[in-house]
């Protein structure tokens, strides 16, 4: 279950004025090809949100051509109203559930992301403890976008990309899901890890930090013995291997890129961060890894 709440009050009272960033949140949610459950404070879709205008309304308004469709289409298609099922689903202030989200539990056991229509200051953690029927669960939440550091986005937003990658397809290559962990980085956060990797300060901390969550969600382990074997003085070597294609692939943290090696630790190509091959094979054995 995953609550994202990017999609705030607060966003939507500015739809007259600055809608980059519900923009930008809009294009990110079209990417996921899932299923949101939409809260409002009151239950009710039609809830006005400012000067009497309600949510559809307000969506009416938009002068943005783009943004008003991915949000009419998300709204639409994609949404389930909580306000479809009977009675209130959260008591302001208290963690516990009535009957409307009881039942929809009950009728859609799948994961779903919910959007919730409370100010952004209403979520105030990245996980938020439920109670349904006395069990207590924490489940992701994403209070902002906005972020100085890449580090410090990433970290919020690293569960939830992962989450979003196992519904993906798998494609071919040696990184089955690079393209979408791309797409699936806020484009703000994304734009921020662009900028700092020429600041030599934060690059090496920022390429192994996307290249853990690249691999990761490519479905290979980081390999800490074979790492350390093969760390020379001050050359940092994160090496990570996939079972299912029985490959190594090795950070290269001057460049943001992976050295891609076979079962034996020999190189065979370099690929940047969405799997595209950069370099063929090096053949004076000096990318190979030692065991």
């Amino acid at each position: 279950m995953i609550y994202l709440n990017s999609l705030s009050i607060t966003s939507l009272q500015s739809l007259l004025g600055s809608q980059d960033s519900l923009k930008k949140t809009m294009e990110f949610l079209s990417l996921i090809e899932g299923k949101f459950l939409l809260c409002v404070p009151f239950n009710n879709p039609n809830y006005i949100i400012q000067d009497n205008i309600s949510l559809k309304q307000a969506v009416n308004h938009i002068t943005d051509i783009d943004l008003k469709s991915l949000l009419t289409t998300i709204l639409t298609d994609s949404t389930t109203y909580l306000g479809e099922y009977p009675s209130d689903y959260f008591h302001q202030g208290k963690n516990s559930f009535f009957s409307a989200f009881d039942t929809y539990l009950a009728m859609n056991d799948q994961d779903c992301i919910i959007l919730s229509l409370h100010s952004e200051a209403y979520w105030v953690n990245n996980t938020i403890p439920l109670i349904n029927n006395s069990v207590i669960s924490n489940h992701f939440n994403c209070p902002t976008t906005n972020f100085s550091t890449f580090i410090d986005g990433i970290h919020v937003w690293e569960p939830l990309i992962k989450k979003f990658i196992m519904n993906k397809k798998k494609q071919g290559g040696y990184l089955c899901h690079a393209i979408s962990v791309k797409h699936l980085i806020p484009s703000d956060i994304y734009s921020i890890y662009l900028q700092e990797i020429n600041d030599p300060n934060v690059k090496i901390t920022n390429i192994r930090s996307m290249a853990k969550l690249v691999a990761e969600c490519c479905g290979y382990d980081f390999m800490q013995d074979i790492s350390n074997r093969n760390r020379t003085g001050s050359i940092i070597r994160d090496i990570y291997f996939n079972s299912e294609k029985d490959v190594y692939i090795s950070t290269d943290i001057n460049h943001g890129r992976f050295e891609v090696l076979d079962n034996n630790g020999t190189h065979i190509c370099e690929i940047d961060f969405e799997g595209t091959q950069t370099k063929p094979r090096d053949t004076t054995r000096r990318h190979n890894i030692r065991w």
